[in-house]
């Protein structure tokens, strides 16, 4: 749900809607007045529909109506209904989940508003990090935590196999220029590098305890609600969620400002994981950093495959800016992991005009 807002918006037919007939097999009391179109499904339904679904006079919060393929919203399911109500942390209500005839899922979760958090502001980090630690603290005592997909170093490496395949797939799109082949030529040497010391990071991940991960832990799915006590932090998105150690939500945000402050997180996590120190955070916020940029390169090389140069670009552009943030992580890590990044190749940017 970390999309902007609605494309569309709908109030008349709504009895007929898709949307309608899910909820209203759940909650046959409480009828929708509107529905907002805040994300379609592409051709393949590959990636999952959005809508909000408001309520006018009733009093009823609104409600964000996820549709997608079991495998796509079965991990979300898990944590909204089986984890998360155990925790003791704020968390988006959950309104039900609905398998229909034709094999699609919907999934509804309470609108908690569309206030993300600023990573500049270091009392909303504060608040972010206690909460995070909360849940890696408390999540191992729920039993289905530990029966969610594994989050691990593992899945990251299939991130890097994958992202090789996609990238080596398409070099002959004739919509590249020889810039952009040279460019993706770099990426492929820098995903090398990373494979080639995999041991390393699984060796570094060795000993560190696994609990529940959101997986995608940054401002765009972090929404905050003022309260009698102030405001209160509820993550939202939780499709990459798993059960691993915990790097991947401690990595900094986009712009490489830290999300999360070591010392509160650690006080935090501290009687649970009494081995964990600040360095031990500072350790997993560059494992997570390389975790979260192999994740995003993969999801960029998903965009190469298109006649449209736009487009095209567009995935160009973001493959540009995983790049440098893998990059960075790299030459960080080179304190533990014994071996020295690749040698620089000269910088080539993306070309985003026409061939």
């Amino acid at each position: 749900m970390g999309v902007r807002g609605p494309i569309e918006v709908h109030v008349d037919g709504l009895s007929i809607h898709p949307a309608v007939k899910a909820w209203s097999a759940l909650h046959s009391r409480v009828d929708p007045e509107s529905i907002e179109v805040w994300r379609k499904w592409n051709e393949d339904r590959s990636r999952t529909s959005l809508h909000r679904l408001t309520f006018g006079a009733t009093g009823h919060p609104a409600v964000f109506a996820k549709a997608g393929s079991a495998s796509k919203l079965g991990v979300e399911r898990v944590v909204y209904q089986d984890i998360l109500p155990h925790l003791g942390l704020t968390a988006p209500p959950f309104h039900g989940f609905l398998e229909t005839d034709d094999g699609m899922v919907w999934l509804f979760v309470e609108d908690v508003g569309n206030e993300p958090l600023r990573v500049k502001d270091r009392g909303q980090r504060l608040l972010a990090s206690r909460w995070l630690g909360m849940m890696h603290r408390s999540a191992p005592q729920v039993p289905a935590a530990a029966r969610l997909p594994d989050a691990g170093p593992a899945r990251y490496l299939a991130h890097v196999r994958s992202a090789e395949r996609r990238i080596q797939r398409n070099l002959g799109n004739p919509k590249l220029t020889r810039e952009d082949r040279a460019f993706l030529v770099e990426i492929l040497h820098l995903l090398a590098h990373t494979e080639s010391r995999w041991e390393a990071i699984d060796k570094a991940c060795q000993g560190i305890p696994c609990t529940l991960v959101h997986g995608d832990f940054r401002p765009k799915n972090l929404r905050l609600r003022s309260g009698g006590d102030g405001p209160a932090l509820y993550p939202i998105d939780w499709e990459e969620a798993g059960w691993g150690i915990p790097a991947a939500d401690l990595a900094p945000a986009r712009d490489s400002s830290p999300l999360v402050e070591a010392e509160v997180y650690v006080s935090t996590v501290q009687d649970r994981w009494p081995g964990l120190d600040i360095r031990g955070v500072r350790r997993l916020c560059v494992l997570g950093q390389t975790f979260r940029a192999l994740a995003a390169i993969d999801w960029a090389s998903s965009g190469l495959d298109v006649a449209s140069r736009p487009r095209l670009g567009r995935s160009l552009a973001d493959l540009e800016g995983f790049k440098a943030r893998l990059a960075l992580a790299e030459r960080e890590a080179q304190e533990w992991s014994g071996s020295s990044p690749p040698r620089s190749l000269p910088r080539t940017a993306p070309s985003v005009g026409s061939s």
